[in-house]
């Protein structure tokens, strides 16, 4: 049975999977990746409950799903061989154009109905930004922009920072409204405090099962 803390390759490949397929069959891999950051942080605030369990990482644009990116870019250096069969048959990357692209229909049976309004909440509310547009938006979100200062340092400059998926549930100090319009991942204080005591609690039983 899988842990809550296991990565679930075949969400994440199906995800990326879905975002290629809504792009009509092929999307940039960037794009798609903050794409499930985005579906991700969405699921976690609503429903205290994560999508794909990645690790993310901060770095120099935005955050990154560290597991989902090996997928996304094909690394078979990362890549177990259970992994390698499932996503071939699913994506072709190219990494002389940085995309991937889609080579089956999307299983829909991996997911949960809340696992897909995040997808589609994720597509439908952001889709029409390029990777750079989306760079910036993620870099509003407070996860990523307790950071920032780390990036913008010339000397010993970092090159990726673990976040914390507790700092998801944190709201931006200062949206950029004129830029990203409002804010979409606004909810009530009720509402957001029941999802992350949720999280929390299913987090301690998880590591007391491992």
């Amino acid at each position: 049975m899988k842990n809550l803390l296991d990565f679930d390759h075949k969400k994440a490949t199906q995800a990326l999977n879905y975002f290629a397929q809504q792009e009509g069959g092929e999307i940039n891999y960037m794009k798609a990746i903050k794409l499930l950051y985005l579906a991700e942080r969405y699921h976690l605030r609503k429903y205290g409950r994560l999508i794909i369990h990645d690790q993310y990482w901060a770095m120099a644009k935005g955050p990154v799903p560290s597991a989902s990116l090996n997928i996304a870019k094909a690394d078979d250096d990362y890549l177990d061989d259970v992994e390698k069969i499932y996503v071939k048959s699913l994506l072709k990357t190219d990494l002389g154009n940085k995309t991937i692209q889609s080579l089956a229909n999307i299983d829909e049976s991996v997911f949960s109905e809340s696992d897909l309004e995040a997808l589609s909440f994720s597509y439908q509310g952001y889709g029409k930004n390029d990777q750079w547009g989306l760079v910036k938006l993620t870099h509003e979100y407070p996860e990523w922009a307790k950071f920032e200062d780390d990036f913008n340092v010339q000397k010993d400059r970092p090159t990726r920072i673990e976040m914390d998926y507790m700092d998801f549930f944190n709201n931006p100090s200062n949206f950029n409204t004129q830029s990203f319009g409002s804010d979409k991942f606004v909810q009530d204080d009720e509402e957001i405090n029941n999802s992350k005591e949720i999280f929390k609690q299913s987090m301690e039983v998880a590591k007391i099962l491992q």
